[in-house]
């Protein structure tokens, strides 16, 4: 198994403390390259790129694996 690219960093929560946010961080560069945080009008936690940054595949799959666990993690709540 390839190791991953990105590391994700709980940074706190949101404005009302229920949900949490994570800063997407290069491994190689230690870039910050966006975050993940709960996005209302969907209900689930999604990815917010930060400007002028590109994406592979692997690089998406990783983010999207962590959106998936992440909703798991706040449903099992």
């Amino acid at each position: 198994m390839q190791e991953p690219n990105l590391r994700f960093d709980q940074i706190g929560t949101s404005d009302r403390g229920l949900t949490r946010i994570f800063w997407v961080m290069s491994r190689h560069s230690e870039a910050h390259l966006g975050d993940v945080r709960w996005f209302g009008a969907w209900r689930k936690y999604c990815f917010y790129p930060a400007a002028n940054t590109v994406y592979d595949k692997t690089c998406l799959r990783e983010i999207a694996d962590f959106c998936e666990r992440t909703m798991e993690n706040h449903c099992a709540k």
